[in-house]
């Protein structure tokens, strides 16, 4: 399971619909508004339809993150991780 943020979020994927799902979190990371169980949409701008091509994107743009789109309860919300220094 990679970490999106190092000991802070871990991702996964449901092995059904292919969603990348967040499955853990720590106390640092719920600051952000993330919860487990959001759907990760959107990674730095770019849709993401797979673990792998995350995992791509995460290690092209060096593990760095400016904003994450979720889906949560059919809705869309976006994280900017650009307010605070991770």
């Amino acid at each position: 399971v990679p970490e999106l943020i190092p000991n802070s979020i871990e991702i996964d994927e449901n092995s059904i619909t292919g969603e990348i799902i967040v499955s853990h979190l720590s106390p640092q990371s719920m600051s952000y508004g993330i919860k487990k169980g959001d759907v990760l949409f959107s990674y730095n701008g770019k849709k993401v339809s797979s673990l792998n091509q995350f995992i791509k994107l995460f290690n092209k743009n060096r593990n760095k993150i400016s904003n994450i789109i979720v889906i949560r309860d059919s809705e869309f919300y976006k994280i900017d991780f650009t307010k605070n220094n991770w």
